[in-house]
């Protein structure tokens, strides 16, 4: 028997990533616990990992890890509402996450149940804006658009001015389905050192005991913004007066190409200039899928 649990733990347990880049101290729990588990000392293998799961620090692939084995335990000792609770935040944060199909009925049995459910990933979104006014605040928007069991905690955000220089971070709280727009001063986004060229910026999504869930870029490949500084005037604003050429007026070209000729009369439409909105703003939107 205990070889067979040892064989079925075995397998389920090497299908998700290597460990690179993990806590060792809770790769080493992982390990102890497995062992428990394969001991059919199962309570021993849950106290364990209920320890793991509060090391500062764990990655995501080790939260699946961790999640996956106590739901293995739960299901063993009977306690569906606990299995189905561990093996949804292994789903949450890999929804390619599956048992291994040696797995005993009695185990497999409250996950399907909960696939049935069609549960939702783990879904934060972090917008950045088209561009940012040098010495201003730069907003930030932070959309939670799915937090199963309240995985989620927080999300911190890096934020460097050039290509080079220490990360300055800002963390903000998570709290429901809502969108949240934060303001970053500038001496935080322009680091207060008179920087030159855009700012870079990098975020993370953090579980409790500051969990890694997501990383949205990282400090090696960071997102850029550009900066304008408050009198450029390259790209107007919406609203803002248009002193382009004649021929390079939007609407002098569509009333040339509005012209209509039938049976020698000619009719006009035209567009007054002063509807004019100008180029509209854009962010870019990164999810955490």
């Amino acid at each position: 028997m205990k070889f067979i649990v040892a064989i079925t733990v075995l397998f389920a347990f090497f299908q998700h990533a290597a460990w690179a880049n993990d806590n060792p101290a809770t790769n080493q729990m992982i390990r102890q616990a497995y062992s428990k588990y394969a001991d059919q000392e199962f309570e021993d293998a849950l106290s364990i990992l209920a320890e793991a799961v509060r090391h500062k620090g764990n990655s995501r692939s080790q939260l699946v890890k961790l999640y996956h084995l106590m739901g293995l335990c739960f299901g063993t000792l009977g306690k569906v509402h606990a299995a189905q609770m561990s093996f949804a935040r292994a789903l949450a944060l890999d929804p390619s996450f599956r048992l291994g199909s040696n797995v005993s009925p009695k185990i497999r049995r409250p996950f399907v149940q909960l696939l049935g459910k069609h549960p939702k990933p783990l879904d934060i979104r972090v917008k950045a804006p088209a561009y940012a006014r040098s010495t201003k605040p730069l907003v930030m928007t932070v959309a939670v658009l799915s937090n199963p069991t309240g995985l989620a905690k927080s999300v911190k955000i890096g934020f460097r001015r050039g290509g080079t220089g220490k990360f300055s971070f800002v963390r903000t709280k998570l709290k429901g389905k809502k969108k949240k727009r934060i303001s970053i001063p500038s001496t935080v986004w322009e680091g207060g050192q008179g920087w030159k060229g855009p700012t870079y910026w990098f975020a993370v999504v953090e579980g409790a005991h500051a969990a890694v869930l997501q990383r949205i870029g990282d400090s090696l490949t960071p997102y850029s913004i550009d900066v304008r500084s408050l009198g450029d005037n390259s790209q107007k604003l919406a609203g803002a007066k248009d002193d382009s050429s004649w021929y390079e007026k939007w609407w002098v070209w569509t009333i040339i190409g509005g012209v209509v000729v039938a049976g020698g009369a000619t009719a006009a439409v035209l567009a007054s200039p002063s509807e004019q909105s100008g180029p509209a703003s854009f962010s870019i939107e990164f999810s955490s899928k």
